[in-house]
């Protein structure tokens, strides 16, 4: 059942039979149910729900793991020099067809004098090599896992490249569309998949389910985490280490008399990301409540999943949704009057897309937007994109909500997921949570790192951190 549990929770048409109960916890007694239901009950047959190259081990130093069975997908069929021999071409045995530039390939030639065999790291720059490569001659023998190429230009060395890394950092349209694909994420709109604490700290594959969930849908709820200060460091210390911000290592949310944040406050809070004006703002955000009474009116936490928000409003409105990719935002805190003073400021778009359009990032905190500084003719164009996406966020139908009980972590992507709080009266209790935060980059490197050593080929999914892949 907690194999099945886990298989389910990687595929996009199987998670959608997830039941939902009070709580917003999955109901997990019927996960293998739902897994037989649809035909598939051995690990094999997984495998042929993933992409074809997926059944290889991958290590990016050096390729596949010999351990492996080798893909045939791997296999070469042929090697030949197109485009006045500038381009080498490959033919793999499933007809697929991969080129590859000459200074490419040197570039990421993998003998030892280039590549430092320990460490991965590249020994050589693009300055150590002649501008204009030609190949002189190419070869792979059908029992050997590398492949040797010599340019006219370069007499006294051989480029060498293990199959499987060329097959794996394949430019050709197709491979970048299926890791593309690979990368997407799954849009929260309904309940928070929940995971007990004790399960994800003894046991690496809990772990590792924990930490795919939360990069696919960008937040989590973790249950029955001890209830003392410390706890919260020590849950984000699974994932990487806690970022230091103006804030300190840790921060409590609770009312003061004079609160240096609003947050420290009872008053509502709308939709945005915590510190959109530093360079790099935290990554995920974690929350433990240590009480939460319940003569507490008020005080659900609420979430929304930028990037779904964003591409609805790209679908609706691509003229604003230019705008907003467009035209810089000013987000700045200015707080003299506290033990670290702040004169922060930085101008970035609400919405950021790579080279193809996808979405990757989304940045909205309206109670930190400073005086908007861009050239006239951008300004109400600006401000009519700004307030229907604000008008987006508030009419929306995918707002989640939740209270928090006393022992929950909730863990979400500062970076996609916006988040906010409902007004709440305190009539005599305490409503009182411990935050901390880590880098995003942190924990991007740790769930490709369990993907990496799990061996099924898969990609951590778009973070928000405006990374172009």
């Amino acid at each position: 059942m907690a194999w099945a549990r886990k298989c389910i929770a990687r595929s996009s048409l199987l998670t959608k039979h997830i039941c939902r109960l009070p709580g917003r916890q999955v109901q997990q007694c019927i996960w293998a149910r739902e897994w037989h239901g649809f035909g598939i009950r051995h690990h094999d047959e997984m495998r042929r729900w993933l992409p074809s190259f997926t059944n290889t081990r991958w290590n990016h130093a050096s390729g596949v793991e010999p351990a492996e069975k080798l893909n045939p997908s791997f296999i070469i069929e042929q090697l030949s020099s197109d485009n006045d021999n500038k381009v080498l071409k490959v033919t793999w045995s499933d007809g697929s067809v991969s080129r590859y530039n000459t200074s490419w390939l040197r570039m990421n030639c993998q003998c030892s004098a280039c590549k430092q065999p320990d460490s991965g790291q590249t020994l050589v720059t693009v300055t150590d090599f002649p501008a204009q490569l030609t190949i002189h001659s190419s070869s792979h023998q059908h029992n050997s896992s590398s492949i040797a190429i010599n340019f006219n230009e370069e007499s006294n060395h051989q480029c060498t490249l293990p199959v499987s890394w060329l097959k794996q950092h394949s430019y050709s349209p197709a491979d970048l569309e299926v890791k593309a694909r690979l990368r997407d994420v799954k849009y929260l709109d309904s309940a928070i998949g929940s995971f007990r604490c004790e399960d994800v700290r003894n046991s690496e594959g809990d772990l590792f389910e924990w930490l795919d969930h939360l990069n696919t849908f960008g937040i989590t709820i973790l249950k029955n985490v001890p209830v003392c200060p410390e706890s919260v460091t020590k849950v984000a210390n699974m994932i990487g280490p806690v970022t230091e911000t103006l804030y300190g290592h840790t921060f409590d949310v609770q009312t003061e008399d004079k609160p240096i944040n609003v947050a420290y406050s009872s008053v509502g809070l709308g939709f945005h990301v915590d510190l959109a004006y530093y360079e790099s703002p935290p990554g995920l955000q974690l929350l433990h409540c240590l009480q939460f009474d319940d003569m507490v009116l008020g005080g659900e936490s609420i979430f929304l999943d930028g990037f779904c928000i964003a591409e609805e409003f790209r679908e609706k409105f691509p003229h604003h949704f230019e705008t907003l990719t467009r035209v810089p935002a000013t987000f700045q805190k200015f707080h003299f009057e506290r033990a670290n003073p702040a004169a922060y400021i930085y101008q970035r778009p609400h919405i950021n897309v790579n080279r193809t359009g996808q979405i990757t990032a989304v940045t909205w905190s309206p109670p930190f937007e400073g005086p908007l500084a861009v050239p006239e003719e951008d300004v109400e164009p600006y401000y009519e994109a700004y307030r229907e996406f604000s008008t987006q966020l508030e009419t929306s139908n995918k707002v989640v909500s939740y209270r928090l009980q006393q022992g929950d972590c909730v863990i979400f992507n500062n970076r996609r997921i916006f988040h906010g709080r409902m007004q709440f009266q305190q009539n005599g209790g305490v409503r009182h949570l411990k935050g901390c935060y880590v880098n995003i980059d942190d924990f991007r490197s740790k769930v490709q790192y369990l993907h990496e050593k799990r061996g099924l080929g898969q990609l951590a999914k778009r973070v928000g951190n405006q990374c172009m892949f």
